[in-house]
């Protein structure tokens, strides 16, 4: 009986062969793109290039020679999933970007059924070694995913002690909560690490508006509104989370422990082309993961080579054992910047994120439903065109009133906070006040230490100070002359010799230790008397 192969270590899927059109005008031609290639790219730059991995795509004849190159030199991939098709084009695709990281996909290859077939082929059509991986990474739409083949790699990747990730690659037209909540929830049950980036995200909760206004007030209103994102997604079945927020990182969650951690992007990136970063995150994340690696570590690894990738035009060229040591000190640096985040617990830590989404669908609902009603009284002649207009505005009218009401409750807490922080900023002014006066105190030189003499009427006083002599000095207007005794000690201002300080008295230690108390009973004939010494003494 034949031995079966050796499965793989991890297996992506997508093949695109990328046209860029970057900001500036300039044109990056015949790229490697897809999201796979890059995948498998960061996969290995935390392995060090030493991991069994391969791409399961549909291709043509006319895959050019370059790509083909640079995923078997570069990458170290298995090529037998690339399934070649005699009648279909190579995927090819314009990448317009844009300055602010949107990008636009044209596809140049005819769009059809066949070649959405070609981004993803079926688990019967990969090779027994790519059927025996151990983890599998694809990039879905979250609206159209293809359940039958998630649950297909899930059961293989489980089967080898494995894990299934999913990376969506656009946002939602349409919010799928709440009217398809058991649909989503099912995408999340289905597999073990789900990884978008935070507008997907909010366009799969319908959290858009309330994530865009989060990121205008700050960034911690901004982070907050990303961990709500992350609640939501646990609420709804996920278990690993990994959500990619651009400049500011990767927010890492892992449902069960409610372990949460954020992660900043590596500081000082020169960023030449961010296409691909995302799928590189997401392939060293899941390399570091899979072996056991924290949380932290894995998210710091996804920040590290979606670093280097974005210095890049392109995907990188260069050996991955070269890159590997400027990685492995980027994943070092943001390690030691990323912190904990606290996860809401409860059955329902998204139900703010789920709650916002089903008010804006029921607000859309009760505009829909206003609309149609009036169109049908005016189509019915019920009302002229006056009256239906009139209704229009009054639905309007109580449509703004609901936004006016939500705005001053808005005001309202803006303006606690507001007179919450004038009085903590007052607290801490005194403070600095004080402590100001004390810096001053400290810095001004010593008091001289005096003895009183004899007071000399009510604002004079002869007192000595050793070994200086004796002086006439004034009183501080807050010293009593009353109080002054012949042998106080006080203290003299330093600069005008005024007395400003009555004293406590004060005994030496060492003449404190000489005074007899008692004369004690105790004689020296009780201890055998000192003759013996007295004797020594005179030898």
């Amino acid at each position: 009986m034949a031995a079966q192969p050796a499965g793989l270590d991890f297996c992506g899927f997508t093949l695109i062969v990328d046209d860029t059109v970057h900001p500036d005008g300039t044109t990056s031609m015949e790229q490697v793109g897809g999201g796979g290639p890059q995948t498998l790219w960061g996969y290995q730059l935390q392995r060090r290039g030493a991991a069994r991995v391969g791409l399961a795509a549909g291709v043509g004849k006319d895959l050019p020679k370059s790509v083909e190159r640079w995923l078997s030199s570069t990458v170290g991939c298995d090529l037998s999933g690339l399934i070649a098709s005699d009648t279909l084009p190579t995927p090819r695709a314009w990448q317009v970007m844009e300055h602010d990281g949107r990008r636009t996909q044209v596809w140049r290859s005819r769009e059809c059924d066949a070649l959405y077939g070609q981004l993803r082929p079926s688990f019967s059509e990969l090779p027994p070694s790519f059927q025996a991986a151990s983890t599998y990474h694809l990039g879905i739409h979250a609206a159209f995913p293809p359940m039958k083949l998630l649950r297909s790699l899930r059961d293989a990747a489980h089967a080898q002690g494995g894990l299934l990730s999913l990376e969506t690659y656009t946002s939602c037209d349409a919010p799928l909560l709440p009217s398809r909540r058991a649909e989503l929830a099912a995408l999340m049950a289905a597999c073990d690490v789900f990884s978008p980036n935070e507008g997907e995200a909010a366009s799969i909760l319908g959290a858009g508006p309330a994530l865009d206004a989060a990121a205008a007030e700050g960034p911690q209103q901004h982070e907050a509104a990303a961990v709500d994102l992350v609640n939501a997604l646990i609420d709804l079945g996920a278990t690993t989370v990994l959500l990619r927020r651009g400049a500011d990182g990767v927010l890492a969650a892992h449902g069960p422990s409610g372990q949460a951690v954020s992660v900043p992007a590596v500081p000082g990136t020169v960023v030449r082309d961010v296409v691909g970063c995302g799928n590189a995150c997401c392939g060293a994340f899941l390399a570091a993961y899979t072996r056991g690696a924290s949380l932290a570590k894995s998210a710091a690894w996804g920040c590290a080579a979606g670093s280097v990738m974005a210095e890049h035009r392109g995907v990188p060229r260069d050996p991955i054992e070269s890159l590997h040591p400027d990685a492995a000190r980027r994943q070092a640096e943001v390690l030691r910047l990323a912190r904990p985040v606290a996860l809401r617990g409860g059955a329902r830590r998204g139900l703010r994120v789920e709650a916002a989404a089903a008010a804006a669908a029921a607000a859309a609902a009760r505009a829909a439903r206003l609309q149609g009603i009036i169109s049908l009284a005016y189509v019915s002649g019920q009302i002229g065109p006056q009256g239906a207009m009139g209704k229009q505005q009054e639905g309007l009218t109580w449509v703004f009133q609901q936004k006016v009401e939500q705005l001053e409750l808005l005001v309202k807490e803006r303006t606690h906070n507001l007179r919450r922080l004038e009085a903590q900023r007052n607290e801490l002014n005194t403070q600095v006040r004080q402590l100001r006066e004390e810096l001053q105190l400290l810095q001004e030189p010593g008091s001289y230490v005096g003895e009183v003499i004899k007071v000399m009427g009510k604002s004079k006083v002869l007192v000595k100070v050793h070994p200086e002599g004796k002086y006439v000095v004034d009183l501080d207007k807050s010293i009593d002359a009353g109080k002054l005794t012949p042998g106080a000690r006080v203290a003299l201002r330093s600069d005008s010799y005024t007395l400003h300080i009555l004293l406590p008295t004060k005994v030496d230690p060492l003449v404190s230790l000489m005074k007899v108390e008692k004369v004690p009973d105790s004689t020296y004939d009780m201890i055998g008397g000192l003759d013996q010494q007295i004797k020594e003494i005179k030898e």
